[in-house]
């Protein structure tokens, strides 16, 4: 060994002038195949080897972090997502299950099922929990919008109703904010998104928003490519565990990934994720994974989700409707009531921005 360290010396004296740790380090990247240390100056190569270093750390980082995901945060987050599904009435049979829009009956996925997926997904999933995806949420894709409409305004008539409906707090606040609820139409979805399902005309994870040519599946194409994957009838995604947009100009960059912030359009959040590296493995939130997430914030923590007023909508971008709209979720003080309205995708707008999730598939 030292007397390869002497004939890397005479290739390169500069590395003569290393302390004997870093010296160290040049024969184990020489035999990694690096040769390229056998052409840098002094004060490279310990750039070079102290980038090496940051690089083995990010990545024993990243191993620690999948490892207490997965053996101890996953199993309480899956516990907790069951518990409100059986609880609000979403599952509604004794094999724990939803009935599809097409008459079908599917269990939720099991615990040891999505593990398996993340450990053979380990490589792409570390990074993106680094990146701040750790909310896991069960979403019953199957299941008809309308009956997850039906769910979520039955809960808030009774939320109402105990006194337990306030609004998401980003943050803590000593007293919590009540809202108040059209109790005739608490929660409204534009039509054509519910007759789109049938119709055919609401596009999943469409590649370009173009009626034409979007390249994205029908609800009926989603769910039948669904049936051949780990969770039949099923989206098992992450989420940021922060559910509220970024103000414009208010980004963090966590791990090379900067937070999606407010003003751009869907067009522009479409095309961020797609291209962008960091948000690889990314994709928009869909109709149903809006209304599961309300659903879940409400009956954990009496709340209600994106509230217009406070700048905090939406897009689902993980939705298109062939007339030309993309989907936007909120909750409107001024009108008392949730909704799923729709957006021109070429508009931009101070108060609209976009979450995105890490599908488990």
């Amino acid at each position: 060994m030292k007397d390869l360290l002497t004939e890397l010396i005479v290739i390169n004296p500069e590395i003569s002038e290393l302390p004997d740790v870093f010296q160290q380090k040049v024969l184990d990247l020489y035999f990694q195949g690096e040769i390229c240390v056998l052409a840098l100056k002094a004060r490279e190569l310990i750039s070079f080897i102290e980038s090496e270093a940051r690089e083995e750390e990010r990545l024993r980082f990243q191993k620690e972090l999948f490892e207490t995901f997965t053996t101890c945060d996953l199993k309480i987050r899956y516990d907790k997502n069951v518990e409100s599904l059986k609880a609000t009435g979403i599952l509604q049979d004794n094999n724990l299950g939803i009935p599809s829009i097409y008459g079908e009956a599917y269990p939720v996925p099991s615990y040891e099922n999505i593990l398996g997926v993340l450990s053979r997904k380990r490589e792409v999933l570390q990074e993106k929990l680094c990146q701040g995806f750790f909310r896991l949420q069960l979403i019953p894709i199957a299941t008809s919008i309308q009956a997850l409409k039906d769910v979520y305004a039955g809960l808030l008539l009774k939320h109402k109703q105990d006194n337990k409906l306030f609004q998401a707090i980003d943050g803590i606040r000593d007293i919590p904010i009540p809202l108040d609820l059209d109790v005739t139409k608490p929660v409204y979805v534009y039509d054509g998104f519910i007759y789109g399902e049938i119709g055919e005309s609401l596009i999943y994870y469409p590649q370009r928003f173009d009626p034409d040519n979007h390249e994205g599946y029908t609800k009926r194409e989603l769910i039948e490519q669904l049936n051949s994957s780990p969770f039949p009838g099923w989206n098992v995604i992450l989420l940021e565990d922060n559910p509220f947009l970024t103000k414009e100009n208010k980004g963090k960059t966590i791990a090379v990934r900067k937070q999606l912030e407010n003003n751009k359009t869907p067009i522009d959040y479409l095309n961020l994720i797609q291209t962008q590296k960091p948000y690889h493995h990314e994709y928009g939130l869909t109709i149903e994974d809006w209304l599961t997430c309300a659903i879940q914030r409400l009956h954990e923590r009496n709340e209600a989700i994106n509230i217009y007023e406070e700048w905090n909508v939406p897009y689902l971008i993980g939705n298109y409707i062939t007339e030309g709209f993309v989907p936007y979720g909120y909750w409107s003080r001024d009108g008392r009531r949730a909704g799923v309205g729709d957006a021109d995708p070429g508009v931009r707008r101070a108060d609209s921005g976009a979450l995105s999730a890490v599908r488990i598939v």
